[in-house]
């Protein structure tokens, strides 16, 4: 199987890091080690080794992937990370190495998981192994100084949720959006930011009129949390697909609620006041009251205004439930 763009970056670093060591071939934890350099590298430092800002985004795309990995379980990258690497080549010590090599090759424990890699990544569809599939063969069983230097880190592995009615109803925002350098571009999209970093409001209402769509500033807002110190996976969901699709859609949106909770996703919700518009007694309606009431789940639930109006508005439980927030023309920031 061919060697993804990321294993590229990864493979010289991994290969650095036995030469620096004076290790005879290259280990896990150098392997590791470079999979976490090439996590922290920053979008400038890629654009100096590549030109093609497509394959750039694809990379920044798996960078966001494994960072999201790491602070599921506990690390930041790269607050934590670079120690982490230090603390792994002291633990690791001097090898036997001889310093003028010119080739250095993989230790046999080194090649079963590059095996394993393109293992996951056949299963996965890929035509290449990548560094996501490189990190996920590493953790599946640690040894000895990489189980360790996890274990001093506070590394958890995260563990894996199947949300199959989430996937098919659902759009991920934290998995398609690149992280952002800028801030929010309007005022909307500041409170919003600033009420899911704070969780100042648990649940909130987006209220169309005439602004921006919600859609938009809600995709936005996802790409702003990845860099914050609380990031969240916001899953788009349509209910009038739901609606459309499945009879039973009592049965599926409460199973997806409890997807949504286990997988600890916030749901942006579009169709909701629309599909109670064509039928009051909409189901599935009484499981996401009651995970709202008990804090079990959070929402962003966008509306039109004259929905909202005649559907939502001085209406129990929805008036206690949710923050309105109106979106009107926007203010420009200055950034």
């Amino acid at each position: 199987m061919n060697l993804g763009y990321s294993i590229q970056i990864v493979w010289p670093l991994a290969i650095q890091e036995a030469l620096v060591s004076s290790y005879e071939n290259i280990e896990p934890e150098h392997l590791f080690n470079g999979l976490l350099k090439f996590a922290e590298l920053r979008k400038d430092d890629l654009k100096a080794m590549i030109k093609d800002s497509t394959i750039i985004d694809s990379l920044l795309n798996e960078q966001n992937d494994i960072c999201l990995f790491f602070e599921e379980g506990g690390l930041s990258i790269p607050a934590s990370t670079s120690a982490m690497r230090n603390n792994i080549r002291h633990m690791m010590g001097k090898g036997n190495g001889k310093d003028d090599r010119k080739f250095v090759h993989r230790s046999d424990k080194s090649k079963q998981i590059c095996l394993r890699s393109e293992e996951i990544a056949s299963a996965d569809g890929k035509k290449e192994w990548q560094a996501v599939h490189l990190i996920e063969a590493l953790l599946e069983e640690p040894e000895n100084v990489l189980a360790e230097a996890l274990a001093k880190a506070g590394f958890t592995k995260p563990i894996a949720v199947e949300t199959p009615l989430l996937d098919r109803y659902g759009t991920d925002f934290s998995r398609e959006t690149l992280p952002s350098e800028k801030g929010p571009t309007d005022s909307v999209s500041k409170v919003l930011l600033e009420s899911l970093q704070d969780n100042t409001d648990a649940n909130l209402l987006l209220i169309e009129k005439g602004g921006r769509p919600a859609l938009e500033i809600v995709r936005e807002v996802s790409s702003l949390l990845k860099k914050g110190e609380k990031p969240y996976r916001i899953v788009h969901v349509d209910f009038e697909s739901i609606q459309k699709d499945r009879v039973d859609s009592e049965g599926i949106i409460s199973k997806l609620i409890d997807e949504a909770i286990a997988a600890g996703a916030l749901l942006y919700i579009e169709g909701l006041a629309y599909e109670m518009a064509k039928t009051p007694e909409l189901t599935g309606i009484e499981a996401m009251i009651k995970a709202m009431e008990e804090n079990q789940l959070r929402c962003i639930i966008a509306v039109e205004e004259n929905l909202y109006i005649s559907k939502l508005d001085k209406k129990e439980p929805w008036k206690k439930l949710l923050r309105p927030v109106w979106i009107h023309p926007p203010q420009k920031l200055p950034w």
